[in-house]
């Protein structure tokens, strides 16, 4: 757990960001089937039962419901890390940070798609500043990241839709 104590800068800051992303949209397709062939029902996340149209204001309203998501899940792992938690400590309450994130993401079933993402955008928090205290820099870097994979399933729904 020694490797969330070095803060990504630079270039490793973009490879981290970019695993990131590209694990959370490899794995929450990949959940959703398995999850289909094992009978588990995942209902709709709530509010996307039609797209919606794409303007600017959109673009906008996404960046802040993912900064308003983030600060809400993530920020509380920086006040674990000011009282000095252990980093095990804290990845236990990412763990059910990420859960409850999940679970109001649409029910219990979600906990095996948003939660899942949800702890791979907390460790990200940790390693891009949160565990150094430079939280503006981690919510920021969760945040664009958040925001980059909702656009990214909302795009590929509207074109899948359009097909």
């Amino acid at each position: 757990m020694r490797w969330l104590e070095n803060e990504a800068h630079g270039k490793h800051l973009f490879y981290w960001m970019s695993g990131c992303l590209v694990f959370k949209l490899l794995y929450a397709p990949a959940a959703v089937v398995a999850m289909f062939f094992l009978g588990i029902t995942i209902s709709p996340v709530p509010g996307f039962e039609r797209f919606p149209e794409l303007t600017p204001i959109l673009f906008i309203s996404f960046f802040g419901a993912a900064g308003l998501e983030e600060m809400l899940f993530r920020l509380p792992l920086a006040i674990f890390v000011w009282l000095r938690f252990s980093i095990a400590n804290i990845l236990v309450i990412a763990v059910g940070l990420s859960a409850f994130f999940g679970i109001l993401h649409g029910g219990t079933t979600h906990i095996l798609v948003q939660g899942v993402n949800g702890f791979a955008l907390s460790l990200l928090f940790l390693k891009c500043g949160g565990c150094q205290g430079h939280e503006a820099k981690a919510l920021l870097t969760t945040t664009t990241v958040h925001f980059l994979f909702n656009m990214t399933l909302l795009l590929s729904g509207i074109a899948i839709a359009a097909a």
